[in-house]
């Protein structure tokens, strides 16, 4: 039994997944003009709809496919996998999520495709800093009962950009959780946190969760 556990998501918590993303379009505009980045666009929400996540590698398989290059498709591969995705960090994440380690467990707690999820963040640093405490989900707020059971703690924190995630979970976890509201990316962007009675606590990034509130306090 953990006496406090941070819930932390990856993607536009930790990681700027956004820049991620423009670097993506930005290199299929320089390098398949034909194709372009719209093009790219419309396979990614179509593979998102049919799986219900992101799945990076099944998108890149469905270009190469519709190109019908094999030697586009290794360079897709290796575009997407290689990608510096240390020097895509949010400032400061780092240094905030070593910190947590000091104040409780830090769980990783994402969803997507699981494997290149893995990828990125062992490439980051990030999975040897939770000390491999990861956990992915195509829906990670259908999880409730297997998280708690997996990391059972009296306090949970939770660090997520989407307003969603936080409602949901704290509607699983009850009293049991505090939420916080990273405001990065689209997600956070379509709801305030003051009308939304399920999120506790509202930060710009996650390196200012230090200096919008205490995490020990807010697990009290």
């Amino acid at each position: 039994m953990h006496d406090l556990v941070f819930l932390v998501d990856f993607d536009n918590t930790l990681l700027d997944h956004d820049r991620f993303k423009i670097d993506l379009g930005l290199w299929f505009d320089a390098n398949l003009p034909a194709f372009g980045q719209g093009r790219f666009w419309e396979i990614y929400e179509a593979v998102r709809k049919e799986t219900d996540i992101v799945d990076l590698p099944e998108v890149v398989s469905r270009v190469a496919f519709e190109l019908g290059s094999q030697e586009l498709h290794r360079r897709l591969v290796s575009l997407t996998w290689d990608y510096p995705f240390r020097a895509a960090m949010l400032p400061g994440s780092i240094e905030a999520l070593a910190r947590l380690s000091s104040l409780g467990t830090p769980v990783i707690l994402c969803d997507g495709h699981e494997a290149f999820q893995r990828h990125k963040l062992h490439v980051t640093g990030v999975a040897h800093l939770v000390a491999h405490n990861i956990l992915v989900y195509a829906h990670k707020e259908q999880h409730a009962a297997e998280i708690r059971a997996l990391f059972p703690a009296r306090r949970y924190v939770m660090i997520d950009d989407k307003p969603r995630i936080h409602i949901a979970m704290k509607r699983a976890f009850g009293d049991a959780i505090t939420t916080v509201l990273v405001r990065h990316g689209a997600y956070a962007a379509s709801a305030s946190a003051h009308s939304i009675p399920e999120i506790d606590y509202e930060i710009d990034t996650f390196a200012g969760l230090f200096d919008a509130i205490s995490p020990a306090a807010a697990a009290r």
